[in-house]
């Protein structure tokens, strides 16, 4: 018995699916909109609808007088046009609903509708992203940024050491860096330049995740959770998902509207990182956490919150102040280098990785540099000689020396123990085809001395 009705189901679920499939929209007047049988023209659900969207296996999407509602292959109607906007159904065939949004979708309170027309969420967050392929959603609740919201920012200008200093509007100062392209004597001129890139500290409400089926994953715990990673970036290990506690969001503003947060931008509190079963694989114990871009395996790691700062270009740059910098694996927290340097920059030559790593001297104001193996281990000490290195292979680095305004260039080669303290004004990669067959450098004459590297 109980066979013959999973059978009849599926013949039904079968003939419902092939009969939708068979449907399509129709008007008469080009203002209302219904929908008929293909073939036979008959008239399944009569033209009184301002908007009827094409089926979505055995339901469409329907607007009438502004609301949205959901019909079946019948032209029965499941859900009344009551909410101010449906989304299209997902590959769980789940939508989003809102009430209170506007036209495009913006604004508003979120829930999640099924295929049947019953609520698995009603509309309760301020956002719910995509699902990703787990069937994971990220959700907020309380403060999510609208378009139309009024940043609470108050730039503030001092022309005797050009300083932007970014303020909450109760006084409380966040950041006081050097502002290196705000030098004109007029403060009006340069705060009208501030005003077309201006940046705000916010909070953000409460986020979690959510389950298909609308079921809390990890609550509403966190201050901050970054972008579901997609599908290419996603490890075959574990996916997991950067989180924050006690952190504020810096949000950006031009010519007055509001762009969406950026995950570099969080400022304060502990980052960490989560899978999508809520457990933590990166404790929330760093002041920052960055994903390696040469290779997604890895991250820095910071045992200081980051600071802001407005570069020349007017772009948002930042500083790890006096901390410092760990590279860890991503699916397990192992670190590969500790809390050493105060830079850690990741290259890979010929699918081999190694680090560029630095000191900073806040009293001498210079930074130096050293290098280590995929393993960690100094190969080329960090030294003052060196305040920039060019990998160029594995083994030949091309090293810089600054001295006021000027540039000198060096060479080691690791391949045969050879160093060439920097000395020269200039160089150039000499090339066979693709193949780098040597370096030239330029001395004070301008007289080239040929470097040849003897293997690669």
């Amino acid at each position: 018995m109980t066979q013959k009705l999973i059978l009849s189901f599926l013949l039904s679920f079968s003939v419902h699916s092939l009969f939708a499939q068979h449907l399509q929209v129709f008007t008469e007047d080009y203002k209302k909109f219904g929908y008929l049988h293909r073939q036979t023209e008959e008239i399944v659900k009569k033209a009184k609808y301002d908007i009827a969207l094409e089926f979505e296996g055995r339901v469409a999407r329907v607007v009438k007088n502004g609301k949205w509602g959901l019909v079946d292959e019948k032209g029965k109607t499941i859900v009344k046009p009551k909410y101010d906007y449906i989304s299209k159904f997902n590959e769980f065939d789940v939508a989003k609903v809102c009430k209170g949004c506007d036209e495009y979708g913006l604004g508003g309170l979120w829930g999640l509708l099924d295929k049947e027309g019953i609520l698995i969420t009603p509309p309760f967050f301020e956002y719910i992203s995509e699902y990703n392929n787990d069937g994971i959603a990220i959700v907020c609740k309380g403060g999510f940024l609208k378009e139309e919201q009024k940043l609470d920012y108050a730039p503030l200008i001092s022309f005797e050491e050009p300083v932007l200093i970014l303020a909450r509007k109760d006084g409380k100062v966040f950041e006081e860096e050097p502002w290196s392209w705000a030098t004109s004597t007029n403060a009006n001129e340069s705060i009208e330049l501030f005003n077309l890139y201006p940046y705000a500290y916010r909070k953000e409400g409460h986020w979690g995740l959510i389950d298909r089926d609308g079921h809390y994953v990890t609550g509403l715990i966190y201050d901050m959770i970054g972008h579901l990673p997609s599908a290419e970036y996603i490890s075959p290990e574990k996916s997991i998902i950067k989180v924050c506690t006690a952190c504020e969001v810096l949000v950006r503003e031009s010519y007055g509207k509001v762009h969406d947060y950026f995950e570099d931008s969080w400022i304060g509190g502990k980052q960490g990182y989560i899978d999508f079963e809520g457990k933590e694989v990166i404790p929330l114990e760093y002041g920052y956490i960055k994903e390696v871009v040469a290779d997604k395996k890895y991250l820095l790691v910071s045992d200081e919150n980051r600071r802001h700062i407005i570069d020349e270009q007017r772009h948002l740059n930042y500083w790890t102040g006096k901390g410092k910098v760990a590279l860890i694996e991503k699916n397990t927290g192992k670190k590969i280098i500790p809390f050493k340097y105060n830079m850690i920059e990741v290259f890979i030559y010929n699918e081999s990785m190694q680090y560029i790593v630095g000191y900073v001297d806040r009293e001498k104001e210079i930074e130096f540099y050293g290098v280590l193996d995929k393993s960690g281990k100094e190969i080329i000490p960090p030294s003052e000689e060196y305040q920039e290195i060019i990998p160029v292979t594995n083994d030949i680095f091309i090293t810089v020396k600054k001295d006021n305004l000027s540039e000198k260039y060096g060479l080691i080669n690791l391949n045969i123990s050879e160093t060439l303290t920097p000395q020269f004004m200039d160089y150039e990669l000499a090339f066979d085809g693709e193949t780098i067959k040597g370096i030239e450098f330029y001395d004070r004459n301008k007289q080239k001395k040929v470097y040849k590297i003897h293997s690669l």
